[in-house]
């Protein structure tokens, strides 16, 4: 199966089946206590500043959200989108 086939099958699931699965691989990529500074929380870190976010529940299904609607073809688990009020 190519990644145009996985691609299409995934945009047939539902909203909710969507941004679950891209949350569980949020959480498998940023996971609570890999930060050194902060051990006890979920935590993104943006190298070229050293600017620290924490990535609770709700910053999590806005970070999905945006990676669904702004990027349906494409997958940034690995970037934040820093022009939007999700830093805020």
């Amino acid at each position: 199966m190519c990644l145009l086939e996985l691609k299409c099958m995934y945009l047939q699931l539902s909203l909710d089946d969507q941004l679950a699965l891209i949350i569980e691989k949020l959480h498998s990529i940023h996971k609570i206590g890999t930060c050194s500074e902060h051990s006890g929380i979920r935590c993104f870190q943006w190298v070229a500043n050293d600017w620290h976010f924490e990535i609770d529940s709700t910053h999590t299904k806005v970070w999905a959200n945006a990676i669904v609607s702004l990027f349906p073809l494409l997958t940034y688990y690995l970037l934040l989108t820093l022009n939007t009020s999700f830093i805020k």
